[in-house]
């Protein structure tokens, strides 16, 4: 992948790489919580701006997992879904010592939910979100 479109700036295309693939993907309002990147001192790119000139994103909260433990909880329940999805297709080596660690948190989860280990969180070809009911949010945006 070539940064020449963003004359060499990885910052500047991490950001529009961002507003561009949620612009493509949401279809509803949202509000956006994205991993707290550092934004190099010199760039006069901001990730917010980026994200709240997304039509349907209505407000947005940079954060990393360790401020709250409801959002760390999510981050460890989405890490092992998403080591399930590639261990089942063969991702890891069958010697990892990590894999196997992964694999024995995931199965403890997975018993905790009435699976077996064999079965998967998420069959082939489920996605990973459900839209059922609005989410509303009251987002202020100001200088301060």
């Amino acid at each position: 992948y070539s940064l020449s479109r963003w004359h060499g700036d990885p910052w500047a295309a991490y950001v529009s790489l961002v507003h561009n693939l949620l612009k493509q993907r949401i279809d509803r309002d949202a509000f956006a919580i994205v991993d707290l990147q550092g934004k190099p001192d010199k760039s006069p790119v901001f990730l917010e701006e980026a994200l709240c000139a997304v039509p349907a994103v209505k407000g947005c909260l940079r954060a990393t997992s360790d401020m709250s433990v409801y959002l760390q909880i999510v981050d460890v329940l989405l890490g092992c879904i998403q080591f399930d999805m590639k261990d089942a297709n063969g991702y890891y080596a069958p010697t990892s010592k990590r894999a196997a660690e992964k694999r024995e948190l995931v199965n403890f989860l997975k018993s905790r939910l009435k699976l077996q280990p064999e079965e998967r969180f998420l069959p082939e070809g489920d996605q990973f979100r459900e839209w059922n009911t609005p989410s509303r949010f009251t987002v202020e945006r100001r200088n301060w």
